[in-house]
């Protein structure tokens, strides 16, 4: 199979969730009138400029930032695009049927940067989300080096959901959108706190490597904190209450 052919698939694949989520409003406005609020998880990736302009240390994300992304682009230059496509095509998809419907309900957005914390449901080594899959493969030592990165927003999972439960208890959080980040760390940060609280994985957690110190962009979560309250849980804490149920998995691997 081609790359283009797997990138077009890829793409098919992702545009089928825009599918799925303007029939999931379609039947709220036809069939539902009681629903009065719909909360969508979308991302950071809506709000991300495309590859070529990953690097703008000048510029710091709100919630008005629009990934310019275009079909074309989201199909012929890769699966990053493709991934950060579907997330704006979805998003974008919502607030237009929001405003061309006359819906009977509000909806919020909940954009989150990568999403790294503790996990509550059942999972392996081989079914680990892509975001906590970072980290295991720091702490299992398959990632020998540390990656070149130079910082990486991101967000505990617990914030995330706060997000989505306090915008529905807040009416001033109607019909917006709220970016939820945290921070913005390297993966330097990361391998120094793992090494502090789990000194036993000292020789199998990457302390080298070529990490860029640059600052790529910067990233504004006052909204969320002013509107939601939301007090951001520190890297430290997420990753240590993380890397908790990762250490077990050594011992079987």
């Amino acid at each position: 199979m081609s790359l283009r052919k797997l990138w077009f698939d890829r793409a098919q694949y992702h545009m089928s969730t825009l599918s799925t989520q303007g029939s999931i409003l379609q039947a709220a406005k036809n069939f539902a009138p009681q629903v009065k609020r719909i909360v969508i998880t979308s991302s950071f990736a809506a709000m991300q400029l495309n590859i070529a302009k990953d690097e703008w240390p000048e510029h710091t994300y709100f919630e008005v930032d629009w990934n310019p992304i275009t079909w074309e682009e989201a199909i012929g230059t890769g699966p990053l695009n493709t991934y950060r496509a579907s997330k704006t095509f979805a998003e974008r998809a919502a607030w237009n049927f929001l405003e061309k419907e006359k819906a009977n309900f509000t909806v919020t957005t909940i954009n989150p940067a990568i999403v790294w914390g503790p996990i509550i449901h059942d999972v392996t080594p081989k079914t680990l989300n892509t975001s906590n899959e970072f980290i295991w493969n720091l702490v299992n030592g398959s990632q020998v080096t540390l990656p070149p990165i130079p910082n990486v927003p991101w967000v505990d999972v617990r914030n995330v959901a706060e997000a989505h439960v306090t915008v529905l208890e807040t009416p001033k959080a109607e019909n917006q959108r709220y970016f939820v980040v945290a921070g913005n760390d390297a993966y330097n940060e990361i391998s120094n706190i793992v090494l502090k609280n789990f000194p036993d994985l000292s020789g199998k957690v990457p302390t080298e490597g070529d990490v860029s110190t640059k600052t790529t962009y910067n990233e504004a979560n006052s909204k969320s904190k002013k509107d939601l309250g939301i007090e951001y849980i520190s890297l430290e804490q997420s990753i240590v209450d993380l890397t908790k149920q990762l250490v077990p998995w050594l011992s079987v691997n």
